[in-house]
């Protein structure tokens, strides 16, 4: 039996009236139909999408996982909806938490590239690669170029203002890999690890 209706208390009540009745099951919201599967209304999805990516300015942790969601606002999936679900609990659960620059450090302009994407502690972002790499080390150096890019950006934006910047080329180990955050998933050691190095504190 399939049960409709824009009214849920109606429903509710139905169902309920029905269970006293007879003996029945309740399967949950119907999936499929005659041999088609039922998607729901992707509006509200594409709105929380849409909320999340706009919290990512000053959010760069939900970075990578708004991307992939933001994949599928065309038509997504029960799966789909329980990932923003989870995402929003995240984000409840760390609501105090914000960027902190600490007035007593030193004045430093920090970049870090992955392979598909940048990030610094200022720009960031998660996006897939305009052009279709070939190898692992090409996809490094379109990250890289795209670093650059973003680097020199603001090295002149400073230098108008009179602040004059050397750049150097550091590396850094995959273990101490900050830009790894906004490119895949993690475990939630991993994550924390990653997440704490990107001086998001509690307010004081």
């Amino acid at each position: 039996m399939v049960i409709t209706g824009d009214d849920v208390d109606t429903i509710l009540s139905l169902k309920q009236r029905l269970h006293t009745e007879f003996q029945m099951k309740d399967l949950g919201p119907l999936r499929y139909f005659l041999g088609l599967e039922l998607l729901p209304d992707p509006t509200r999805y594409c709105a929380l999408v849409g909320a999340l990516v706009y919290l990512t300015i000053t959010r760069s942790d939900i970075a990578y996982v708004v991307h992939v969601l933001s994949q599928f606002v065309s038509a997504p999936r029960s799966t789909h909806y329980a990932a923003l679900l989870r995402v929003l609990r995240y984000l409840h659960g760390i609501i105090s938490l914000s960027l902190l620059f600490s007035a007593t450090s030193s004045f430093e302009l920090r970049a870090y590239c992955d392979a598909d994407w940048v990030d610094s502690l200022i720009s960031w972002k998660s996006k897939k690669q305009s052009t279709i790499a070939l190898s692992t080390a090409e996809a490094e150096y379109d990250a890289m170029s795209s670093t650059a890019e973003e680097v020199l950006w603001l090295r002149q934006i400073l230098m108008d203002f009179g602040v004059s910047i050397l750049i150097l080329l550091p590396y850094v180990p995959s273990t101490q890999q900050i830009a790894d955050l906004f490119t895949k998933a993690h475990t939630i050691s991993r994550f924390q690890l990653l997440f704490n190095k990107l001086s998001v504190h509690d307010p004081p």
